[in-house]
């Protein structure tokens, strides 16, 4: 077996880490997807159900796919998450509902600065038998009256693929 020519491309181009956009939704509101060539082309939700837009502030929310290899298998752990300044009612109840959804599981798409999107919590190798579920929810008041109270939500899974990238002509969630 050879592993040819094997380059990774000089980037001219001005980078940006963090999210631009992340969208959450139950695994049970999904019917389909249709993956062609690695690329998710076709996401087909059930009937009514919507993705749920997570708000944030810029420079806090994130994605990681970090595979580890171990005992000859090449396992990826997925985490996402956002750290969001302020504790309001809306978040507190949109966090319990998505802690509820949680235990069944959830797919996320996020959009990352350089405008890819890339489909968390579903994989061709294992499909739905590990979504993402809520790792942390956490509400900090803070303790000094200058302490800024937040939330730090993250959502983690772990499946033998990297999270995979939505296909140009797949419209972003409304």
């Amino acid at each position: 077996m050879s592993l040819g020519t094997f380059t990774f491309g000089k980037t001219c181009t001005q980078l940006g880490g963090g999210l631009a956009a992340l969208w959450v939704i139950a695994v049970e509101d999904v019917d389909t997807f249709t993956v062609v060539a690695g690329e998710v082309t076709v996401i087909t939700l059930v009937a009514t159900k919507v993705w749920t837009k997570l708000s944030f502030e810029p420079d806090t929310a994130y994605r990681i796919n970090d595979m580890q290899g171990e005992g000859g298998a090449l396992p990826v752990a997925h985490e996402m998450g956002i750290v969001k300044n302020g504790i309001s009612l809306a978040d507190t109840i949109a966090i319990k509902e998505l802690a509820k959804q949680s235990p069944c599981g959830l797919y996320a798409i996020a959009k990352d600065m350089a405008g890819m999107r890339w489909l968390e919590g579903y994989s061709e190798l294992v499909g739905s038998d590990r979504p993402l579920t809520v790792k942390q929810a956490k509400f900090d008041s803070g303790k000094a009256l200058t302490d800024i109270p937040n939330i730090d939500l993250q959502f983690s899974s772990t499946d033998m693929d990297f999270a995979m990238p939505l296909a140009a002509g797949v419209p972003d969630p409304a």
